[in-house]
C-alpha cells in the first residue's frame, strides 16, 4: 500500500521537498504548526483521562451539541457557546428577566427621556458618548504603548491642577 501511495504522489512529494529547501521561513512555520497540532492532540488524550479537570472546566462544555474531534476547533465551539450564554443572560436581565425589574424600569425611563428630548440634545449626548469612547481608546493605547509617559502626564496634571477633583464633585 505504501509503495502505491508513494508512486502516486511522488511528484508532489518532490515539489514539496524542493519548496522546503528553498523556503526556510515557510518550512519553520509549517514545522511549528505541525508541532502545535501534535501537542494539542496529545494533550486532548491526556485531558480525557483526567476527570477532575473535566469537572473543573464544566462551564466550557458544549451546550449546542457542536463537537469536533480536534481540540482547537472544540475550544472555538466552547468559547462561542459561552459567549452566547453570556449574551442571552445579559439580554434577559435587561429585558426584565428573573431579577431585572429595576433594570427594565431604568431602560423604559431612558427610552422615555430620549423621546422627550430634542434632536439637538440627543445629538450632543451621542457626541459626548463617542468622545468618551475615543478618549478611553486613546488612554488605553497610551497605557499599552508607554505607561511611564501616561504616569508622568498624570503627575504633571495633578501638580498643575490640584483642586480638579473637588471642583468636579461640586
Amino acid at each position: 500500500k505504501m509503495d502505491a501511495w508513494n508512486e502516486r504522489f511522488q511528484e508532489g512529494k518532490i515539489k514539496f521537498d524542493q519548496w522546503e529547501k528553498e523556503n526556510e521561513i515557510g518550512r519553520k512555520a509549517l514545522a511549528t504548526i505541525r508541532t502545535i497540532w501534535l501537542v494539542q492532540e496529545e494533550s486532548a488524550a491526556t485531558t480525557k483521562k483526567n476527570k477532575k479537570q473535566q469537572k473543573r472546566f464544566k462551564f466550557l462544555s458544549v451546550q449546542q451539541g457542536k463537537s469536533s474531534r480536534y481540540r482547537i476547533v472544540q475550544y472555538f465551539y466552547n468559547v462561542l457557546a459561552w459567549c452566547q450564554q453570556v449574551w442571552f443572560r445579559a439580554r434577559n436581565h435587561v429585558n426584565g428577566g428573573m431579577h431585572g425589574k429595576d433594570l427594565s424600569e431604568f431602560w423604559k425611563g431612558l427610552k422615555s427621556k430620549i423621546m422627550e428630548n430634542s434632536s439637538e440634545q440627543v445629538q450632543s449626548r451621542i457626541g459626548a458618548a463617542l468622545a468618551a469612547l475615543v478618549g478611553m481608546f486613546c488612554i488605553g493605547t497610551m497605557f499599552a504603548v508607554a505607561p511611564n509617559v501616561l504616569g508622568l502626564v498624570a503627575v504633571v496634571l495633578g501638580v498643575l491642577f490640584p483642586t480638579w477633583l473637588t471642583e468636579f464633585v461640586e
